[in-house]
Order: structure tokens, then sequence, then C-alpha cells
């Protein structure tokens, strides 16, 4: 990363994303939800709603054990990430291991015996979803877990995979999401008692990947701490390359077209009216962000401050602040949505002006700046603001400078 100052990784501040696009969506309508394990980016097509992502995947120590495989691994090259010249396996069954598993409900303790299979997936195996800008820049990968419980405790409905972490031959962990309906990752029934007279149960995951990186290794871990670790053999990574990232302009104030426009808005049990005026668009620097704990996509990203003014233009007033900057959107030139993010903590970069007590028809307009982590050799073409009440959205050109 250009310009990346080192700051120790238990000095390291969190960054939560806020997914303002839907990330994965059918084209039948199936909704594909993110989650996470600090790791899961919840997918939210309701923009305010703040999800812990895999920015912040927890730092979890993987273990020195690694399993061997049904195929055989690649000797390590100088570039972790860097995929061997040797004709592809796309798939890699890991061998079986046993851990102690229990959830934070306090339901018993039981043994579970965990089989992994990993698949090196394509972009054409999600065409009939619609991908965000950062999504589209991917690789999929599918983790399939076949879990069979060995032990006497007995779990109630069990996710397994929500528990589940990828990391990259640098160790980044890896985005990830659950897609119901997928040939290639299947998912049996959640038994209601699960106990070692049930049959395995089989879930999956799909882990995103930057193009040119691998997935390297997976981990499973439950609430209380326990944790068993595999190394993916580097032979399934195939022969893909890092792509050229075009310029796609400068640091600095982006040009905006168009004049302040009228979103309804619903605050409470009251409707509102507001006049969004678009004050700046700014490409920001990777310097920005890098004392902050990113995954593997999120490290191919540049920050973009987005300003709005919001003037209250209707009747009534309200007793709290509107949160116009959870509602501000951001498009790339493919139209595809960019991923806003929340930063926790003071960041100069990007400032709210101070919050009144309340927001009415006397109020003064209120400034609102929005985060946006852009995929390198994109840029933002287009900007808006969601109505809130779901009658759509307001939207404005960006232009170079």
């Amino acid at each position: 990363m250009n310009h990346q100052h080192h700051v120790p990784p238990d000095a390291k501040r969190r960054l939560s994303l806020l997914l303002l696009p839907l990330m994965l969506l059918a084209c039948t309508g199936s909704e594909g939800n993110t989650s996470e394990t600090t790791a899961a980016a919840t997918s939210a097509s309701d923009p305010a709603t703040t999800s812990t992502p895999s920015t912040t995947t927890p730092s979890t120590t993987t273990s020195s054990s690694s399993s061997s495989t049904t195929v055989a691994a690649a000797p390590q090259t100088t570039n972790p990430d860097t995929p061997e010249k040797r004709p592809p396996k796309v798939t890699a069954k890991l061998n079986p291991k046993t851990f102690r598993y229990q959830r934070a409900d306090g339901s018993p303790r039981t043994q579970l015996r965990v089989t992994p299979t990993v698949i090196r997936g394509a972009q054409k195996d999600l065409s009939d979803y619609r991908m965000d800008a950062l999504s589209s820049t991917q690789v999929p990968w599918f983790v399939e877990l076949r879990v069979k419980n060995v032990g006497k405790g007995v779990l109630q409905g069990p996710s397994f995979t929500e528990r589940l972490v990828a990391r990259n031959g640098r160790g980044d962990s890896l985005d990830n999401v659950v897609l119901p309906n997928l040939d290639r990752c299947r998912h049996t029934d959640r038994p209601r008692r699960f106990n070692k007279d049930y049959d395995p149960v089989i879930q999956c995951r799909v882990f995103f990947v930057p193009r040119g990186q691998r997935l390297a290794s997976i981990g499973l871990h439950n609430i209380k701490g326990n944790q068993i670790d595999w190394k993916v053999p580097q032979r399934i990574a195939g022969k893909a390359k890092a792509p050229t990232v075009p310029n796609a302009g400068p640091a600095g104030k982006w040009m905006i077209q168009g004049k302040a426009k009228t979103v309804n808005w619903r605050h409470g049990s009251i409707g509102l009216r507001a006049s969004i005026r678009p004050v700046s668009v700014v490409k920001g620097k990777k310097a920005d962000i890098s004392d902050y704990r990113l995954d593997a996509a999120h490290k191919l990203t540049t920050p973009w401050y987005i300003t709005l003014s919001s003037k209250h233009v209707g009747e009534r007033r309200a007793a709290g602040v509107p949160d116009f900057e959870h509602w501000t959107v951001a498009y790339n030139e493919k139209n595809q949505r960019i991923r806003g993010v929340v930063i926790q903590g003071p960041f100069p970069k990007c400032k709210d002006a101070p919050r009144p007590k309340g927001f009415g028809p006397k109020s003064k307009a209120l400034k609102s700046c929005a985060v946006f982590l852009v995929p390198d050799g994109q840029r933002i073409n287009r900007i808006g603001m969601v109505h809130n009440d779901d009658s759509g959205e307001v939207n404005w050109k960006v232009t170079r400078p």
C-alpha cells in the first residue's frame, strides 16, 4: 500500500463497514445474505444498518498445526499469493479434524468431526447475482463443511459456517457471504436437535478472493475460543494473475453536476422533507486508512469522501437529527454500488457538523460526510441520497476535476 506507515496489530483501530448496497441479490429475487464473523459483513439494502465487516475480522491466531490433504501441497513460492504454474485442480478435500464445541448460549459442550472441501470458483458461478463494485473484482471460492456430532452434547439448529474464517497467503482475512440456492455451495437443512445419532450436516460459505491471490487457510472456531485450522493446497489456486489497474483519476476534489434536490424522510412517526445539496466529492489517498485493520479486498481500495448539506423544508419538527450520511449512496462507472463505511472514532478527513438537538423548519443546514472505499482502478461516477421511506433516491453526476 502506498504511503503506508506500520502500526502494531494490537494498536490498529477498527473500521466498520456500512454496506450501503445490497451486495448480492439474486436475479430471481432471492437475497444474498452477507454475514461475518466479525468477519461477516451483513449485506444491507437498508443503508442505515451498520455491520461489522470483514475489514474488522477478529485477529484470531492460527495454530501451527495443519492437515494433510488428498491433494499434495506445492512448494511455497517467494510471493505467498502467487499460484504455481501447474495444471490446476479446483477442488481439495481436507482431512477431518475433531474439536470441542460450545456456543455462547450455554448449550452443552460436544465434540464435532469436521471435514472441509475447498473449491476454487469463477465469476461465472455468480452470473445470476448482481455484484457490487468490490465483489465484481474478486473470484469466489467455496468452502463446504461436512460436520458430524461425535460427542454427547445436543445442539439446537447449529450454523457452523458463521464461525468459519479464511485468509490469503499473506494472512489477510477474506470477505465472505452466504448464498442460498447456489449449485456449487451445498447446504442441508439445519436439524432442530443435532446429536450423535443425526446424519452429518453440510454447510457452505462463499469467500471472495482478490484476483491474483489465493485462499491459503481456513479456520473454524467457537465463542469459547477453541479453533481448528487447515492449510489449503496451493495447487488448486490456478494461474490467475493480478490485473493491471488503470488510472482512475487524481486525488482531491471532483466536480458535481446538479443542484439541490428534495427527498422524503421519515424520522420515527414524523414525515419530513429535506433539501439535499451536494457540497463536495473528494478522492482521498490510501494513507488515509493505513492505520485501520483491512481485509484482503479492502486493502485494494481508495477512500472517497462525500459531503452533503441537508436543509429542512417541511413544516413538522423532529426531536432528533436524521442520520443523512447513512443514506448516502455512490456508484462506479458500471452503475455498481460502492460500499460505504462507518469509521469509529475521530476521522479528520471526513467530519460531520455538530448535531443540533432537533431538526425543523428554522434549523440551520446540516452538513454530513460519508466515506466510501472505491476499488483500485474505479472511480465514483454518481452519488445520491436514498429516500428512507422507500420512494426512491435522488442523484448527481460526478466528473473529473
